[in-house]
């Protein structure tokens, strides 16, 4: 438990850090797809 305790902060970092590179990959997705719609509507 002591052991869990001391990396619960590095298991945090590295969630949120997963959360931010899926969230920049997703945004580039829709930007992507935005791209593509207003190619079709133009």
């Amino acid at each position: 438990q002591c052991l869990f305790e001391r990396n619960k902060p590095n298991i945090l970092y590295a969630l949120l850090f997963t959360l931010m590179e899926v969230e920049k990959l997703f945004t580039h997705h829709v930007e992507n797809i935005m791209i593509v719609i207003s190619g079709v509507l133009l």
